[in-house]
């Protein structure tokens, strides 16, 4: 075995390394790439290019629960799935006299140090009521909330097969291509 790869192929972006176009993009032509969180790149209204991925995403969870995308076996077999079905709650790491979640000083000492980032550190980049006592208690009881019941809240989210689908976790625009026809 090897650690190369051989490329075969590249996307054919109309913008590469930066370079904007001085004319609208032709019909068909890939957009981008745009990177990470830097949704000032963005041709046009973030809210478009947001709502397509939506509904893109959407539409792969339809295609998926219509039978459309392949044999569930091989859906399963290549792609994460939860560690186990709605039978066997315990394998999602319930705790029934405890917190199911990180160790409660190991997460609060996480959430001490994510709170003096926004309301201290870097507070001239969010907004004012994040500086606010009042808020940052607020956010600290509700993780740490999360944080007890994060097996529990996992659980839930594929207890019912009728609300899991195939889609994709992250959707930020450096994960898909755009174009207009």
């Amino acid at each position: 075995t090897t650690n190369f790869i051989i490329i075969t192929e590249r996307v054919p972006f109309a913008e590469v390394g930066g370079k904007w176009l001085r004319r609208p993009p032709r019909p068909f032509e890939i957009e981008g790439p745009y990177d990470k969180c830097k949704d000032f790149q963005l041709r046009d209204s973030e809210k478009e290019y947001y709502v397509l991925l939506m509904q893109m995403t959407g539409r792969l969870a339809g295609v998926h629960k219509s039978g459309r995308f392949g044999n569930e076996d091989a859906v399963s077999a290549n792609l994460t799935k939860p560690p186990a079905g709605p039978e066997n709650p315990m394998a999602y790491g319930f705790n029934p006299v405890g917190s199911s979640g990180e160790a409660v000083e190991s997460y609060k000492r996480k959430l001490d140090v994510g709170v003096k980032f926004f309301g201290e550190t870097a507070s001239v980049v969010f907004p004012p009521y994040a500086t606010e006592q009042s808020f940052q208690d607020k956010f600290t009881r509700t993780l740490l909330t999360w944080n007890a019941y994060s097996g529990e809240i996992e659980y839930f989210k594929v207890s019912s097969a009728d609300y899991v689908a195939l889609g994709h976790n992250n959707l930020n625009v450096d994960n898909a291509y755009f174009w207009r026809d």
